[in-house]
């Protein structure tokens, strides 16, 4: 009894970390959710920012207040 080693057995989702292809296809994955994460915000300032310029060439006299 004192002296065997236990011999560790891995966990079943130390198989799924250890995996390249499971693990390359994370950091795909999250690449792509990220990059879509972005586009949002992008279309919604330039949607804004356009809203001003149209609104200025419009009316110069506002360009103060926009």
């Amino acid at each position: 009894m004192w002296g065997r080693v236990k011999m560790a057995v891995p966990a079943p989702w130390e198989e799924l970390i250890m995996n390249p292809l499971i693990s390359a296809a994370c950091v795909i994955v999250v690449g792509l959710a990220v990059g879509l994460a972005f586009i949002g915000p992008g279309v919604g300032q330039g949607t804004a920012a356009g809203q001003a310029v149209e609104g200025i060439a419009r009316q110069p006299e506002a360009e103060e207040k926009i």
